[in-house]
């Protein structure tokens, strides 16, 4: 049986394939690698191909022995999927024949091609139109404006395009949505969206299977840097930065010798930076924790969770997640998580038990939680045990991979 997934993952032969990719990538959608080495271990009579749309992306063509991926380049976060990789996918999808069509996301620019005959599912990542109300809310636009460098004003990069642009593509994620036969989930929020939009679609959960260095790492409240938090990327205005950034500043009152780890970096220079990494840059100089706040640079999996495993707390500051990859491997490390109340992260945690919860919008109680729980082992201990006994069970291959073939089974059933 023939499946073809459309994903916004770069894959490209210099890569070495789908294990080596799964090794090596650095941004988001390693989940989907995971999964794909997963369903080629453990299936033998379903055959993958992968059309992989990605600016990094090289157009080419490449058999690893197991899967055969179609790399296209080109953008996947436009509105509207340009003439040449609507083209380019139709070709590959007929040149392929699936029995099953799985579009990786609703909100990329692919999601929105018509495939006639094919039978379609769209597997649900993220969900613009609700992150869009969310977005809005920060209220950053005269910030945006007055930390503009000269790139983004010649590029019209500002708090209000940036929210224009997010809603426009909420909406053509909406419209398919409602349109929608099958989708895949795996958070209470995306379902309920899901099917009081579209009453009459056919939801099926599964849940992912994660990088595999997460599963290998196990964090130790006896063996770790005393006050050091690690957090989530703060590339995009919706990772809710500004406000663990107060959090941070009023826990120094009580720890002055806290440290809050953050993937990737800042480019606040005048001439190419980022309004949004410029208003970050001033907001931790205007706070005094510059000395508080280290930023790590690009990490793959493995860098990722040693710092999880070696770190006193995990943080996701997030305004919206649908099912939080990063939230997941933190879990299943074993590191305490505390988390934005928003989206699919109560499905994820629940307060208390697996996790800690607060409003995305709360410095105050966040730096709370982050102050009750670095002055307790015991808590820590308990939080660590609970979550990795839920999230091993959530995130075991063997259960997501019989789970994806029966939902994929039933579609081809109905249809």
């Amino acid at each position: 049986m023939k499946v073809a997934w459309i994903t916004a993952v770069s894959i490209n032969n210099n890569d070495g394939g789908v294990e080596n990719s799964r090794k090596n990538l650095k941004t988001s959608g390693g989940w989907i690698i995971s999964m794909l080495s997963a369903l080629n271990k453990k299936t033998s009579n379903y055959q993958f191909h992968v059309i992989s749309i990605n600016e990094s992306n090289r157009d080419c063509v490449f058999d690893d022995g197991s899967i055969k991926f179609y790399c296209i380049k080109g953008k996947p976060t436009s509105l509207n999927p340009s003439k040449k990789i609507k083209k380019t996918v139709i070709k590959y999808i007929d040149l392929i024949n699936p029995e099953l069509i799985d579009v990786q996301g609703i909100e990329f620019c692919f999601s929105n091609i018509k495939f006639g005959r094919y039978n379609v599912c769209y597997t649900i990542q993220g969900l613009p139109f609700e992150l869009f109300k969310y977005q809005r809310m920060q209220n950053l636009g005269v910030n945006s404006l007055i930390n503009q460098s000269f790139k983004s004003v010649l590029t019209l990069k500002n708090f209000y395009s940036q929210n224009f642009y997010m809603k426009i593509r909420g909406q053509n994620a909406k419209k398919l949505l409602m349109a929608a036969t099958n989708v895949l989930g795996r958070t209470d929020w995306d379902f309920a969206i899901s099917t009081f939009l579209n009453p009459n679609v056919n939801y099926y959960p599964v849940n992912r299977v994660l990088r595999e260095p997460f599963y290998s790492k196990k964090w130790n409240v006896g063996n770790l840097s005393k006050h050091v938090l690690f957090s989530i990327n703060f590339s995009t205005i919706n990772k809710g930065a500004d406000t663990i950034l107060r959090a941070i500043s009023l826990v120094k009152k009580r720890f002055l010798d806290i440290k809050l780890l953050v993937p990737g970096s800042l480019n606040d220079s005048s001439f190419s930076g980022k309004w949004y990494d410029r208003y970050l840059k001033r907001l931790i100089k205007k706070l005094k924790i510059t000395d508080n706040i280290v930023f790590l640079g690009n990490l793959n999996a493995e860098k990722m969770a040693d710092y999880l495993s070696n770190s006193s707390l995990f943080i996701s500051p997030s305004l919206n997640e649908n099912s939080s990859n990063s939230i997941a491997e933190a879990q299943i490390v074993g590191i305490p998580v505390i988390a934005t109340l928003t989206g699919g992260n109560s499905t994820y945690i629940e307060n208390k038990e697996t996790g800690y919860l607060y409003n995305q919008w709360d410095e105050f109680m966040c730096a709370k939680i982050i102050c009750d729980l670095l002055d307790s082992e015991d808590i820590c201990k308990s939080l660590s045990e609970k979550e990795q006994r839920i999230s091993k069970l959530r995130h075991r291959e063997d259960i997501a991979v019989e789970d994806l073939i029966k939902a994929y089974e039933a579609i081809i059933r109905r249809s």
